[in-house]
């Protein structure tokens, strides 16, 4: 393999890990945030620092019932190899709907993943994050939208959303 083929599989294989980790988060998967990380890894999300397992543990058991809908939006992205080990920030806007004090909000929180990546056999997975959070905003719901628009598949939380069967051709 060529070094810039090599560099540009280096560059798609780690923009691909902090894809699914972002679907994962939205789906509440535990599977696919798992499979982002290395084992031995840290996740430093503030109020929440450990392992991917906690991690995904944490995230599904505040996620599960409360948010009813999550989306993250990723975007500019800065990749800096160094032969097995890249530095990479990404910068991400995540939308959400939940309960609190017997109403619905919603959120807006714009930030950054600070992503120390490595490559062990070949396979780019996270092994260190620091998320950042530039702002948010928040605000009570004054009327609840309906779940879905007439006609439209409905997202969930779930392996029950429409993307599993798209993907799986089912």
């Amino acid at each position: 393999m060529t070094d810039a083929l090599a560099e540009l599989t280096a560059r798609a294989r780690i923009h691909d890990a902090i894809v699914r980790n972002a679907r994962g988060v939205d789906r509440l998967d535990r599977a696919l945030i798992l499979s982002t990380f290395h084992p031995d890894a840290i996740d430093d999300h503030g109020a929440f620092k450990g392992s991917p397992e906690a991690f995904a543990d944490w995230v599904i058991a505040r996620n599960a019932g409360v948010v009813h809908s999550s989306n993250h939006v990723l975007a500019n992205q800065t990749i800096v190899l160094d032969g097995e080990t890249a530095r990479v920030e990404t910068y991400f806007t995540s939308y959400q709907l939940f309960d609190r004090d017997g109403g619905q909000h919603r959120s807006i929180s714009c930030g950054r993943y600070l992503d120390r990546f490595e490559a062990r056999d070949g396979d780019w997975r996270i092994a260190d994050r620091l998320t950042v959070v530039d702002w948010r905003w928040s605000e009570a719901v004054a009327e609840a939208a309906p779940a879905a628009v007439a006609g439209l598949a409905v997202g969930v939380r779930d392996p029950s959303d429409p993307s599993y069967a798209f993907f799986t051709g089912a």
